[in-house]
C-alpha cells in the first residue's frame, strides 16, 4: 500500500496523474494545495476543526485545573459542531466527488459560504463562554440562530453535492 500510493515520494506528487490537462496548462496549482481550487477552500473548514478540536481539549484541561471551566454543554459543542461538523463538511466536498468519479465540486462558491455558515453556528452557541453576561441581547440572539446556521451550512453541502454529482 505505501509503495502503491508512493508515500514514499519516488516519483512526482500522486495527485499529479489525477489533474485535467487543461488545469495543467491554464494556471499553476494553489500554493499550498494540491488542486486548483476545484473543490473550493475546503482546508479552511479542516484548519478551523482542528482549531476548534484544541478548544475543547484546552477546555478539558482546564475543567481538570479550576472550577471556572466552561459547562460540559458547551465543551460538547467544541467537540460535535465546532471539531465534527467542520472536519465532515471540509471532508465531504473533498471526497464525494471522487466517489462519484467527478474531479471537482459544481460550486467552489458554495465552500465558502458553509464555511462561513457553519462558523458563525459554532461560534453562536459557544459565545456566551466569552461574553460574561448571558443576558447579552447579541449573545442571546446568536445563540438562538446558531441552529439556523448550521442547517443552512449542511443544506448548502447538499446542494453542492448533489449539483456536483447531477453534471
Amino acid at each position: 500500500l505505501i509503495f502503491e500510493l508512493d508515500l514514499l515520494r519516488r516519483h512526482r506528487p500522486w495527485f499529479k496523474k489525477f489533474r485535467e490537462q487543461y488545469d495543467r496548462d491554464s494556471r499553476p496549482p494553489r500554493r499550498h494545495a494540491g488542486d486548483y481550487g476545484q473543490f473550493g477552500n475546503f482546508e479552511w473548514l479542516i484548519y478551523t476543526a482542528y482549531l476548534w478540536l484544541f478548544l475543547g481539549a484546552l477546555s478539558e484541561v482546564a475543567a481538570l485545573f479550576s472550577s471556572a471551566a466552561p459547562s460540559p454543554s458547551i465543551v460538547r459543542h467544541f467537540y460535535l459542531l465546532g471539531f465534527v461538523t467542520h472536519l465532515i463538511l471540509g471532508m465531504a466536498v473533498r471526497i464525494i466527488p471522487g466517489f462519484m468519479g467527478k474531479n471537482r465540486v459544481a460550486y467552489p462558491n458554495l465552500v465558502r459560504l458553509s464555511f462561513a455558515l457553519i462558523l458563525a453556528a459554532a461560534i453562536g452557541r459557544t459565545l456566551h463562554v466569552l461574553v460574561p453576561t448571558y443576558g447579552n441581547i447579541l449573545t442571546r440572539c446568536a445563540y438562538g440562530f446558531s441552529g439556523v446556521f448550521a442547517m443552512l451550512a449542511i443544506a448548502t453541502l447538499g446542494l453542492n453535492l448533489f449539483a456536483t454529482i447531477k453534471r
